[in-house]
C-alpha cells in the first residue's frame, strides 16, 4: 500500500469517530464557504449542493461563512473500457476517489467528514452531498 493511500485511510479512520458523534449538528440556514480544490470538486459540490436543495446558504466569502467545507480528489485507479472491433477500442478512464470535511469556523471543530471513490469528478460530488444530506439535514 502506497504512502498517500495510508495516509488518506489513516486520516479518515481518525476522523470518522467524532464525526459520527457530532452528526446533525449543523442547523439550516448557516453559511457554508467551499474551498477551492483539486479536479475542481468544488464546483461540482456547489453545483450539486443547489440541485439537492440543502438548507444552506453558500458563500463566496470564507469570512462571512459558519462553516467552511474543504477537501480533495485524487486518481485511485483507471479502468479499461471497450470491446473487440476497431471501431471500440479499448482506452482508459481514470477513477478518482475523493474525501470532504465540514469545519466549525466558530469552534474549528470537524462537524462532518465522507469520502467516496470509483467514479468521476462529478460523480464523487453527487455522493458526497447526497451523503450530506442526509447526515446533517435529515427531515429536509
Amino acid at each position: 500500500m502506497n504512502t498517500k493511500k495510508t495516509f488518506f485511510a489513516l486520516t479518515m479512520l481518525f476522523c470518522a469517530t467524532p464525526v459520527l458523534a457530532q452528526k446533525g449538528t449543523v442547523a439550516p440556514g448557516v453559511k457554508v464557504y467551499v474551498a477551492p480544490m483539486d479536479g475542481n470538486l468544488n464546483s461540482f459540490i456547489c453545483a450539486e449542493m443547489m440541485k439537492r436543495k440543502l438548507p444552506i446558504i453558500v458563500v463566496t466569502d470564507e469570512a462571512a461563512s459558519d462553516y467552511t467545507l474543504s477537501g480533495q480528489v485524487q486518481v485511485s485507479g483507471t479502468r479499461a473500457k471497450g470491446g473487440p472491433f476497431v471501431w471500440n477500442a479499448t482506452h482508459e478512464n481514470n477513477e478518482f476517489g475523493g474525501s470532504l470535511s465540514l469545519v466549525s469556523n466558530k469552534t474549528h471543530t470537524i462537524v462532518w467528514g465522507w469520502d467516496s471513490d470509483n467514479g468521476k469528478v462529478k460523480q464523487i460530488a453527487e455522493r458526497i452531498v447526497k451523503q450530506m444530506k442526509h447526515d446533517l439535514f435529515p427531515k429536509s
